[in-house]
């Protein structure tokens, strides 16, 4: 191209999300880059420190956690390198802070998976991360309850907590 700039960026070094999830002892403590949207971003579940969910087009999401508060938002693209860790029961990346890239901000979310409760029930794990969609009806409220609220839903499948944080407003 005269008189123009291209950037092509390699695709295929991003690893899918899903591939850590199903393989977590092949990925736990190797580095790896992955490129998605937030679906949750920083400063909302935690004030002190990051912890955001990214999602990819595989469908899966993981957690991202650093131990100060990342500047990035719900909708920001980004792609980052880390290292995948499981801590708790929850896969996350971490130290990616400074290894990330901001590709786009205000991406469009992906459409959240639709799921009933017995599916969600039955393995936790397998949506941990990842954007989803309860269709239910709210049968309990229980107000500041340790810096949020829970809520028990119930939906043809089954009976659910569900819980909010405060600062997710």
């Amino acid at each position: 191209l005269v008189g123009s700039e291209m950037c092509i960026r390699d695709r295929s070094t991003a690893v899918p999300i899903s591939e850590i999830r199903r393989n977590l002892d092949e990925y736990e403590n190797k580095t790896v880059t992955i490129r998605g949207v937030l679906t949750v971003g920083a400063g909302v579940l935690r004030t002190d420190r990051t912890s955001m969910y990214i999602q990819d087009e595989s469908g899966k999401g993981i957690n991202l956690y650093a131990s100060s508060l990342a500047p990035y938002k719900r909708g920001d693209y980004l792609e980052l390198t880390g290292t995948v860790q499981e801590y708790d029961g929850t896969i996350e990346i971490t130290d990616w802070l400074g290894n990330e890239t901001l590709i786009e901000e205000h991406y469009p979310l992906p459409d959240p998976e639709v799921v009933y409760i017995a599916q969600m029930s039955k393995d936790p794990y397998e949506y941990e991360g990842t954007y989803v969609e309860i269709i239910a009806k709210v049968s309990e409220r229980a107000d500041n309850i340790g810096g949020g609220i829970n809520l028990t839903v119930e939906d043809i499948s089954g009976r659910m907590t569900v819980r909010i944080w405060n600062t997710t407003n």
